[in-house]
């Protein structure tokens, strides 16, 4: 049986340090929330903050089964078939992992608003301009193009 070693010191103040510079404004925000005699249960359920809490859930979900779909199936397409240039696409389909995530949301509203590149390419070509890419179709298509390979 493998015997651990304790962790240095320096080890352990370090820790402690970085956990309290992540856990001080949670706290903050409790201790304010409780000493004002604020009535936070309220505002918690309130529909200011549970239609947005909804929309978020059901994007999340969304986003989930679509990634998970998705992935599986390029994995699947990728190992287990056939495919010209294999290698290729084993790269290109970890592409996303390289970028960071919300450069990559920024750069696909970049690329189809109007004057953006998309609409650049496709304007020549008789095929108009693209649907504008916002709400929550914009957010599922962005969020499952960047997270599909995770």
């Amino acid at each position: 049986m493998k015997r651990f070693t304790k962790a240095p010191i320096w080890l352990w103040i370090s820790s402690f340090f970085i956990a309290a510079c992540f856990a001080t404004p949670i706290v903050y925000i409790v201790v304010r929330n409780i000493s004002e005699g604020s009535n936070a249960i309220d505002a918690l359920f309130s529909s200011h903050t549970l239609s947005p809490l909804l929309n978020t859930l059901y994007l999340a979900t969304s986003v989930t089964f679509a990634t998970a779909i998705l992935g599986t199936l390029l994995a699947w397409i990728i190992m287990r078939t056939d495919l010209p240039y294999a290698r290729f696409w084993r790269i290109a389909v970890a592409l996303p992992l390289v970028l960071p995530s919300f450069l990559a949301g920024i750069a696909l509203l970049d690329a189809f608003r109007p004057g953006g590149i998309v609409p650049e390419i496709l304007e020549p070509l008789g095929l108009g301009m693209p649907p504008v890419i916002d709400g929550f179709w914009g957010s599922f298509i962005a969020l499952t193009l960047v997270t599909y390979p995770y």
